[in-house]
C-alpha cells in the first residue's frame, strides 16, 4: 500500500492487519465522512470479520458510525494472504453535531457479533483493548444549519428557555438507570436571535417528595459557548450524568434548570439500587491488597480470587475477583 496518509499496521490478534488508512482532517458536521481502511489476512482465516468506524466527541460518545459487514466488500475467508482490501466507509455525523475536536476509532469483530470485538495488541503482543484510534478530526460548522425535521427526539417542544434560544426536543432514558450507572441525555437547542451570555443548566434529579436528590450542571452544550451561536443554528447537546452509587432506588422526576424562574420538567425515570453485600465472600485465593493509597484512604481491595484450576490450550480461564 502507497501513498496513503497514514500507515498503521495494526494487529488485530494476528487475524486481522490494518496496513494505513485514508482520513480527511478536517470535515463540515454536514457533509459526511469518507476514509478508506487498507487491510490484510496475515494468514487464511477461517471465520469471517466485519469492521466498525465510529467518530466520538472529547467524552468517547459516538456522533457517527459505519460498519462493513465484509470489509472490501468480499468476505475475510477469501482473502489471499498475498493482497490487500481497500475497505471504505462513508458516515454521516448525527444531524446538530456541534463543531470541535473529535477522534476516530476503527473496531474489527466477528461476523454479525458486533459485541465481540477482537483486540488491538500492542508491539509485545499483549491485548490494548478492543478499539484504535487512528486520526483526529476536526469537525467546522455545518454549511447549511440542521433541520428539525431530520432529528429523531422522544420528546418534541417548544420552550422558550430564554432570550434568543429555544429548546427543540430531548430524549431521556427509555428503561430504568441502576445508580451508580450513567444517565444519558440528548437534548436540541434552537437559536432563534443573537445571544448575549454564556447559559448554563442545571439537571436535578426529583424524588417524589419533590426534593432535589442530585444534581449537575454543565454548558447548554459541551464545548461550544452558546454566546458563539447565530440565529437558526440548531445544536445537538449529549450529557453524561453518572448517577451516585448511594442514590436510593425509585422513581423520580428529571427536571431542567437554568435559573429560579426558568425550570421545564423532562419526564420521570426509575433507579434501581443494587442490594449491597457487606460481608467478605469466602475465597479460594485471600489477597487483601489495598487498591491506591494503603489503609483507610484506598480506593479499593481486592479481598481475593477464584480461579479455574485447569484450562486447555485455546480455551478461557475464568477468574472472578472479590473486592
Amino acid at each position: 500500500v502507497t501513498g496513503v496518509d497514514r500507515v498503521l499496521n495494526a494487529d488485530f490478534e494476528q487475524q486481522m492487519l490494518l496496513l494505513a488508512a485514508d482520513v480527511p482532517e478536517t470535515v463540515a458536521a454536514d457533509s459526511g465522512l469518507v476514509l478508506d481502511l487498507y487491510w490484510q489476512a496475515p494468514e487464511a482465516v477461517d471465520q469471517e470479520y466485519s469492521s466498525s468506524v465510529v467518530v466520538v466527541d472529547q467524552r468517547g460518545l459516538i456522533v457517527g458510525q459505519s460498519d462493513k459487514q465484509h470489509p472490501g466488500v468480499i468476505p475475510t475467508t477469501r482473502w489471499g494472504t498475498d493482497e490487500y482490501a481497500r475497505d471504505r466507509h462513508r458516515l454521516q455525523l448525527l444531524p446538530g453535531t456541534p463543531p470541535g475536536d473529535y477522534e476516530v476509532r476503527v473496531r474489527m469483530y466477528r461476523y454479525g457479533r458486533p459485541e465481540d470485538r477482537l483486540n488491538v495488541l500492542d508491539e509485545s503482543g499483549a491485548p490494548a483493548g478492543q478499539k484504535l484510534a487512528i486520526a483526529s478530526l476536526a469537525v467546522e460548522r455545518p454549511e447549511i444549519p440542521a433541520d428539525l425535521a431530520d432529528i429523531a427526539v422522544d420528546q418534541r417542544v417548544d420552550w422558550p428557555a430564554g432570550e434568543g434560544f429555544l429548546l427543540a426536543g430531548y430524549s431521556l432514558p427509555s428503561g430504568p438507570v441502576q445508580a451508580g450507572e450513567p444517565l444519558f441525555l440528548e437534548l436540541y437547542w434552537l437559536t432563534t436571535d443573537e445571544i448575549a451570555a454564556d447559559e448554563q443548566m442545571t439537571i436535578e434529579l426529583v424524588d417524589d417528595q419533590g426534593r432535589v436528590a442530585h444534581s449537575f450542571e454543565a454548558p447548554l452544550v459541551d464545548g461550544l459557548p452558546s454566546s458563539t451561536w447565530r440565529p437558526d443554528d440548531l445544536w445537538r447537546a449529549a450529557h453524561v450524568w453518572r448517577l451516585p452509587a448511594s442514590t436510593a432506588g425509585g422513581d423520580y422526576g428529571i427536571t431542567l434548570r437554568l435559573d429560579e424562574d426558568r425550570s421545564l420538567p423532562l419526564g420521570a425515570i426509575t433507579v434501581t439500587a443494587p442490594d449491597h453485600v457487606l460481608a467478605p465472600p469466602d475465597v479460594a485465593f485471600p489477597a487483601d491488597i489495598d487498591f491506591g493509597n494503603a489503609g483507610s484512604d484506598a480506593v479499593a481491595r481486592l479481598v481475593g480470587y477464584d480461579v479455574t484450576q485447569t484450562a486447555g490450550p485455546g480455551q478461557p480461564l475464568p477468574v472472578t475477583l472479590s473486592w
